[in-house]
């Protein structure tokens, strides 16, 4: 993945989950606002975030979006190894 412009990764998630939620590919939209929550929970430190991570997976699971569940959950335990959790 590149980052925006600017250099900044969340910025560049942020085009990925509007552009999927305008061509209705809520997916996808799911999964980038997921590794969006990852790259915040790892780069600001601020413990809610592995909250808001975690509801991201269940809602993969209730959107019954295997691949997403499994790719958010990496991504989340990617997050918490890095945070020395």
């Amino acid at each position: 993945m590149t980052a925006a412009p600017d250099g900044n990764p969340v910025a560049t998630l942020e085009e990925i989950i509007l552009t999927a939620e305008v061509e209705e590919q809520p997916w996808l939209a799911r999964v980038a606002r997921g590794v969006q929550a990852t790259v915040l929970m790892v780069t600001t430190g601020e413990p809610w975030r592995a909250e808001s991570c975690a509801s991201l997976v269940e809602e993969c699971a209730r959107a019954t979006d295997s691949w997403g569940e499994v790719l958010l959950a990496c991504a989340l335990g990617v997050a918490h190894t890095l945070q020395g959790e």
